[in-house]
């Protein structure tokens, strides 16, 4: 394959193929993970190659490569990154550990940004698993293992049952979460006391205190488990994808299409979960009565109208008390029609509630970013910069 057009070749006769030449490859085929395991591995491991040590025999120096490929073949060759449509095995992103059902969930040890400007917002970010990092996170487990040699106990992982969570619908509502809401009745409560000694014990902590402060000593050790935990699923995620054939992840360019689609997809589910730990708080109906809600707002006033209502269906998974939001799959148009219509739902759907402003201002940002996002115009360096200072402080 060769980006000259016919007529300069036929009147430059003395240029050679290789100085025209691109390597090209071309399969017909469903895409799948064994097509690029069977088919495009040794391409991939070429210019791994070549991005390493170069092409000596052309006396060619270490090369930058880049696969500005479509987000959805990254996913395939690392086998991750498929958003919120996966199980709770799979991984959200294809750069970072993030799995998919804590993309939602803020972190429990905020980053290193974040602490380094002393942020009061809630930590989303993961690190890009290179190597650098990956070697910086080996070194912290093996502090963190060598201090609390209790975790790899058989005895301790089977007796231990409290659980570190920031589900704003569930972790109020679940007996084993540390953010359990005891306060309903001396019973419920005595059972919770119990758990949190036992736990307290299980980590030869002090027992003694006012059970708020006896909540909060084992909160802060649950943070630093969840901090080892975290560590080592990015270890182990970086070794899974060595030697996938791929180029290294810091040059991997996402569709920004496909971006937009997740994200809006995750956003929607979000609003929803919201609504719906209001909704069971104050009118605690059958779930399908909330769906049957949603449908009707969303049918009539965003993807349709009164006069001509749209026919999107979703129905909730599971029933009664263990319902809850399913995944969300949309056309990237009408994830867009929800974000351009997203006061509408915060309006219909958080009716009265404090946060309501907070949702619109946020998803307004997120919005104006996109938009900067998807131009199809060159950036300039100062568009670049402008655009990576929204990114690192997005509300």
């Amino acid at each position: 394959m060769t980006p000259v057009p016919i007529y300069r070749m036929m009147r430059c006769p003395v240029t050679t193929k290789a100085e025209i030449s691109i390597m090209f490859k071309s399969c017909i085929a469903w895409d799948t993970q064994s097509l690029y395991d069977e088919q495009f591995n040794s391409f991939f491991d070429f210019f791994k190659k070549a991005g390493q040590e170069g092409i000596p025999e052309f006396g060619w120096l270490p090369l930058l490569v880049s696969s500005p490929q479509d987000m959805k073949s990254h996913q395939k060759c690392l086998c991750c990154g498929h958003g919120i449509k996966k199980t709770s095995t799979s991984q959200f992103c294809h750069l970072c550990p993030c799995p998919f059902n804590q993309a939602a969930s803020p972190n429990v040890n905020p980053c290193e940004f974040c602490l380094w400007f002393n942020s009061k917002e809630p930590c989303y970010h993961h690190s890009i698993g290179d190597e650098a990092t990956i070697s910086k996170f080996q070194a912290h487990v093996t502090e963190l293992e060598e201090e609390y040699r209790y975790l790899d106990d058989e005895e301790f992982q089977r007796r231990s049952k409290i659980s570190l969570s920031h589900d704003e619908v569930t972790s109020k509502d679940d007996p084993n979460s540390i953010d359990f809401d005891y306060s309903r009745s001396f019973v419920i409560r005595e059972q919770f006391e119990t758990l949190v000694d036992d736990e307290l014990s299980l980590r030869s902590l002090w027992i003694r205190g006012r059970l708020t402060e006896r909540i909060a000593r084992l909160k802060g050790r649950l943070t630093v488990e969840a901090k080892l935990n975290y560590l080592k699923k990015a270890i182990n995620v970086a070794s899974e994808r060595h030697g996938k054939g791929m180029i290294i992840v810091e040059q991997a360019v996402p569709c920004i299409l496909h971006l937009e689609n997740r994200v809006g997809e995750t956003i929607f589910k979000n609003l929803l979960e919201k609504s719906y730990g209001k909704w069971r708080r104050e009118v605690g109906g059958n779930p399908d009565g909330f769906m049957a809600r949603v449908l009707d707002i969303v049918n009539n006033h965003v993807f349709g109208s009164p006069e001509n209502p749209a026919q999107w269906r979703v129905r909730m998974e599971g029933h009664g008390n263990d319902a809850k939001i399913p995944e969300i799959t949309l056309p990237n148009a009408r994830a867009q029609k929800l974000i351009n219509n997203f006061d509408v739902l915060v309006d219909m759907l958080l009716n009265d509630d404090a946060t309501m402003e907070e949702w619109k201002s946020t998803i307004m940002k997120y919005h104006d970013l996109i938009i900067s996002l998807c131009r199809r115009t060159n950036f300039s360096d100062d568009d670049v910069d402008s655009i990576q200072r929204d990114v690192d402080f997005f509300p």
